[in-house]
């Protein structure tokens, strides 16, 4: 349910932040949003888990909350570059950290070499040098086109967890990963013929 965050973010993108509808790009999102669920689809037929509403309702806000933080992203980046947005949002989400960390009640921390090195790397390279370039997205492309990134990250995580953790590829992971690709494309290719127009 999370991979709806860019469908959110396309409407949501119209509506308050004024970028025009381009009505090719609806299938391509959907398309993109079935690579997502084929991906996922052994995970989906394999849980054993009831669907509650309240779940499905909370995940829900998390996806529009997060189309919403990507269209107040574009709003800042009319009078803020994408390093200074994402200098903020690092220092931002370090000051709510210091404050919400208690509460999780961490009786015995983790700190040695390899905790402090992947907190590193996280911070530098997934933060970022991640939301730097996602905010230049959002500032060049649009808050819609941009948020596709939604679909290409479980894409990119089974890829590399195939290859770095020797996960299983499955036949769907396979095809979601192609629709996701083959997606991608075609709005891309949408742009481009907007942008000559």
């Amino acid at each position: 349910m999370l991979a709806s965050s860019p469908i959110f973010t396309l409407i949501l993108s119209i509506v308050f932040a004024n970028e025009k509808l381009n009505y090719k790009l609806i299938p391509y999102f959907l398309l993109g949003f079935l690579g997502v669920f084929l991906i996922f689809f052994n995970e989906f037929v394999n849980a054993k888990v009831s669907v509650h509403i309240l779940n499905l309702l909370l995940i829900a806000c998390a996806s529009i909350s997060y189309a919403i933080g990507v269209i107040l992203l574009k709003k800042v980046s009319e009078f803020m570059d994408a390093f200074t947005s994402s200098f903020y949002l690092m220092l931002f989400g370090f000051i709510f950290s210091l404050f919400s960390i208690p509460m999780f009640n961490v009786t015995k921390p983790i700190l040695n070499v390899n905790s402090v090195l992947a907190l590193l790397f996280a911070s530098v390279v997934l933060n970022g040098f991640g939301y730097a370039y996602f905010f230049y997205a959002i500032s060049k492309f649009g808050a819609g086109r941009a948020s596709f990134i939604g679909y290409l990250v479980p894409f990119f995580s089974t890829l590399y967890g195939t290859i770095f953790l020797r996960e299983t590829l499955t036949p769907f992971a396979i095809a979601g990963g192609a629709l996701i690709i083959l997606s991608s494309y075609l709005i891309n290719r949408v742009t481009i013929d907007v942008s000559k127009t």
